[in-house]
């Protein structure tokens, strides 16, 4: 059917075409109904990062968290729920400057099962954020990484290298697309049609001979002479 066409209109043409000469040879008849189509939203990935350091730095020889350090990851993961994020995974990297332990520091370490020097500072550093994440945040532990860095710093003592940076990376749906068609029902109707032929045929028929013979001429006062023909 064309656009607009009904069936009764196509039916009504179907048959003077078929009374004109035409013969419907096959015909098929399909229903389509039109999809809601949707687009997915596409997913950001979202990083907050921040340092406990300043005002939220370890003091000499320390690694536990204090409460400022608790709460400073507290709102960061605050922030992503209402975010409706997902979380990803955090990257934490700690550093130490160059100052060296005190005999009681590396024996505690050492008894943490850290070594007794900056680059076990600096992995009890982080391992304490990681702590924190785990067992009071509940995160996975497979999804967070540690960075060490050990004595970094331009002085022996330089509090600007005694740090903990935490990358936390989460995703956030974006605003979805829609483009939705509402539901439509159409009808495809095909009828396949031959122009009948039209033969015209010759039929020869055969007589008996026939034989003339002249006979005699007729004298008629008001007619010519006729020959008249004899049938054998």
């Amino acid at each position: 059917l064309k656009d607009g066409m009904t069936k009764e209109k196509a039916d009504e043409i179907i048959t003077k075409m078929v009374k004109s000469g035409w013969k419907i040879t096959a015909s098929d008849m399909d229903t389509l109904w039109s999809k809601t189509i949707e687009k997915a939203p596409e997913t950001q990935v979202e990083v907050i990062s921040f340092k406990l350091d300043q005002n939220e730095y370890f003091a000499s020889g320390k690694f536990d968290l204090d409460s400022s350090m608790k709460e400073s990851i507290n709102q960061a993961m605050d922030s992503i729920v209402k975010e409706n994020g997902s979380f990803v995974k955090a990257d934490i990297t700690s550093s130490t400057d160059k100052q060296g332990l005190s005999k009681g520091l590396q024996d505690k370490l050492k008894g943490l099962g850290f070594t007794g020097d900056n680059s076990g500072l600096s992995k009890a550093r982080s391992g304490a954020v990681k702590d924190y994440f785990v067992e009071t945040v509940g995160v996975n532990d497979t999804l967070i990484t540690e960075n060490n860095i050990v004595e970094g710093g331009t002085n022996e003592i330089d509090q600007s290298a005694r740090f903990v940076k935490v990358d936390i990376f989460y995703t956030v749906p974006a605003q979805a697309e829609k483009q939705v068609k509402e539901p439509s029902k159409s009808v495809t109707y095909t009828v396949y049609l031959q122009k009948t032929s039209i033969t015209k045929k010759t039929f020869k028929i055969k007589l008996p001979h026939m034989h003339f013979n002249l006979g005699k001429i007729k004298a008629h006062p008001n007619r010519g002479k006729l020959l008249c023909p004899k049938w054998n």
